[in-house]
């Protein structure tokens, strides 16, 4: 007679893959790697090594000698039999089914590994995960990348990290390489994590956690709080605190400068087509550092919107901020920035020209975006006498 037992084995460790705050890692059920799925049918060497592989690269040991006991266990006992499903409410991963007179051994052996593994493991102390090839998906995150992480660290940037016109940090980002975000192109990288936007790029995001890789979302920092808060996280992410600290020391700093003098003059962000910079944007917040307040917010414009000449004439601020890359292109929708009606509405001095790459994201570019707004006013004052 035939004699069946199960017996449970619990993980060495559970998987921490999970951060607070505006850093999010997403679902932590992601399926896993399709590529990795044996289509025998049979309990053979290769199930069991896959198996136990899977479990421990989902653990936070480093273990390998622990992948081969499905193979050395199915050698010594044919019986044997090792499942990959997992327990959802217990978290045990491991059932192992046994028969005969092998029941003893089995459970003797298992058991012995498993718990030798535990013992090396809270031996271990406690480090943070370093990552070693990062790829952005984002142009907010390559700047980030870029401020705070080694260059051994980064595997790619976005095809857009390297245009002046909305990369601030464009001529370092000439030393990387740049990846579409397309999964099948992130994927031949082989990275160890991937940054990314909260709002963007969302199939290929989920298609990349799908397959196993860690990705993480940043959402836009707009004003010098949450700047300040994305940087400390970025940066512990990135296992470089210290880095963190020295920028979050430069955005306090511009945040905290003593207003101009007199009364704060008003001014307009005046973009492609006609839109305008609401009260809640990036170069909003820069405005208001610099000692200069957005006339969108009296408009009661809180985000981008449209505003006609007409609009703009009644408004009258005292400066109109436009896009110097915007002013340069010539099309269509830069054509507004050329009407003659802005000759008679601001003269030469009351408009300032910015580059926009200054505000596109938040974070390293804010002080020398606060900067270059204070020095201009302050410029445009002294020669107004």
């Amino acid at each position: 007679m035939t004699i069946a037992r199960w017996i449970s084995v619990p993980c060495p460790v559970r998987a921490r893959n999970t951060c607070s705050g505006d850093i999010d890692t997403g679902p932590t059920n992601s399926a896993p790697n399709p590529t990795t799925r044996s289509n025998d049918s049979r309990t053979g060497q290769k199930d069991s090594h896959l198996m136990f592989r899977r479990s421990l690269t989902n653990c936070a040991i480093d273990t390998t000698d622990l992948v081969q006991i499905g193979p050395a266990l199915r050698q010594s006992i044919p019986s044997l039999q090792v499942s990959r499903d997992c327990d959802k409410n217990t978290g045990i991963p491991v059932l192992v089914k046994e028969r005969d007179a092998q029941l003893r051994l089995a459970r003797i052996t298992l058991h012995f590994l498993l718990l030798a593994c535990l013992a090396v493991a809270t031996q271990r102390p406690a480090h943070a995960e370093t990552f070693h090839r990062i790829v952005s998906l984002n142009v907010c995150a390559d700047q980030y990348l870029l401020a705070l992480a080694d260059p051994s660290q980064i595997a790619a940037l976005t095809i857009f990290a390297q245009d002046r016109s909305i990369s601030f940090l464009a001529d370092k980002a000439g030393a990387f390489m740049t990846v579409p975000s397309a999964a099948e192109a992130i994927i031949k990288l082989d990275p160890d994590l991937i940054i990314g936007s909260r709002f963007r790029d969302t199939d290929t995001k989920a298609m990349l956690r799908r397959l196993g890789y860690k990705v993480v979302e940043i959402k836009r920092a707009n004003s010098a709080p949450e700047m300040i808060e994305q940087t400390r996280r970025v940066g512990k992410l990135l296992g470089k605190p210290e880095r963190a600290r020295e920028l979050i020391g430069e955005i306090e700093k511009a945040a905290s400068a003593p207003p101009l003098r007199g009364d704060a003059p008003s001014a307009l962000v005046y973009q492609r087509r006609g839109y305008v910079s609401g009260s809640k944007s990036i170069i909003s917040h820069v405005m208001r550092y610099a000692g200069l307040r957005n006339e969108a917010e009296k408009l009661g414009r809180s985000s981008i919107s449209r505003i006609s000449l007409e609009e703009l004439a009644v408004a009258r601020p005292d400066f109109l901020i436009l896009d110097t890359e915007a002013l340069g292109k010539g099309d269509i929708g830069s054509e507004v920035l050329h009407h003659p009606v802005l000759d008679r509405l601001f003269r030469k001095e009351q408009v300032i020209r910015m580059p926009s790459s200054l505000t596109v994201c938040g974070g390293p570019s804010f002080p020398a975006a606060v900067d270059f707004l204070r020095h201009a006013v302050s410029r445009i004052r002294t020669k107004g006498g």
